[in-house]
């Protein structure tokens, strides 16, 4: 078993939006957040699930560039690389 990964972050992090990508993905995290609130999202648990994974890959990639896109836990391997599935 791999060992455990904790990273000491801040509690808030702070965008520049006068940076075109901080600020496209600011958008990007607003518009679907202000999606997650709507009446006939909440009614929809599909569709919140959804919005919610892509909200979380948002974040996931505000987190990225805040990192210079360095330190990833557990890197993917790249010595099996396959396509749809299926062995290359």
């Amino acid at each position: 078993m791999d060992a455990v990964v904790t990273e000491k972050i801040g509690p808030v992090l702070t965008l520049d939006l006068t940076q075109p990508i901080e600020s496209t993905l600011s958008k990007s995290a607003r518009r679907i957040s202000k999606l997650l609130a709507a009446a006939p999202v909440k009614a929809n648990s599909d569709v919140q699930s959804c919005l919610d994974d892509f909200l979380g890959a948002v974040y996931a990639l505000i987190l990225a560039k805040h990192h210079k896109f360095q330190n990833r836990a557990g890197r993917l391997s790249t010595s099996n690389p396959s396509r749809n599935g299926q062995p290359a």
